[in-house]
């Protein structure tokens, strides 16, 4: 009995350690400079797109003919403007930085017009009216709104 159980043992180490096979090491030059050879080179082309591309469309606020989505991590720009209910887009803005007329972390978005819209700098404590927002261009931004989180004073600055 206990031979068999050696034997069960010892039978898959002795199989898996035979001796390697004889493998060609293939450089990837060697496979480019092959393929380069044959022709089969691939060629690419930057294509402009007329659109938004997100990464976390997190909320969309829908106001007559203007959706606007809110992109919480787009490398560029957060809020995009789309026509509603086709979809055609208009134009992007709230920039997403630190820096004077950026925006750290936006929270959240309003309609206060056809064409303004007030949205929410979590991380800077301030909130912005954007007008202008469908109009091809950067639209205007103003600030109407800023607290100090550590006394919870709020200052209206319209």
């Amino acid at each position: 009995m206990k031979n068999k159980q050696l034997l069960c043992v010892l039978f898959p180490l002795l199989v898996a350690c035979t001796g390697q096979r004889h493998q060609q090491q293939v450089s990837s030059e060697s496979i480019i400079e092959e393929a380069v050879r044959k022709g089969e080179v691939l060629k690419g082309e930057i294509v402009p797109i007329d659109t938004a591309l997100f990464r976390y469309a997190y909320r969309m606020r829908v106001q007559g003919d203007k959706a606007v989505i809110l992109d919480l991590h787009n490398a560029d720009y957060y809020y995009h403007v789309f026509t509603y209910p086709d979809f055609q887009y208009q134009s992007s803005f709230g920039k997403r930085g630190e820096g004077p007329g950026e925006s750290i972390y936006a929270a959240n978005i309003r309609f206060a017009g056809q064409d303004t819209v007030w949205v929410l700098d979590d991380g800077k404590g301030r909130m912005y009216q954007y007008s202008g927002i469908a109009g091809g261009k950067l639209p205007n931004r103003k600030r109407i709104f800023c607290w100090i989180s550590a006394c919870s004073v709020p200052l209206i600055l319209i």
